[in-house]
């Protein structure tokens, strides 16, 4: 998952793929924001059939 972190742009602290998250004082963080942490997790759980931001379920795959 931090791979996955580092290759999103982050909109709190503008910082690039591939650089970490900046404090205020302009120090690395040592975690990545929260928003940016988000924007790198997987949207639903392919498995269940849910996908995208609302997780509503795959009716392909009822009988």
């Amino acid at each position: 998952m931090a791979e996955k972190v580092l290759l999103i742009d982050c909109e709190r602290c503008e910082a690039g793929s591939g650089e970490q998250c900046r404090t205020v004082n302009g120090w690395a963080a040592d975690q990545p924001h929260r928003v940016r942490q988000k924007e790198a997790e997987p949207r639903g759980d392919a498995r269940l059939g849910y996908v995208g931001d609302k997780s509503t379920p795959n009716r392909t795959n009822c009988i």
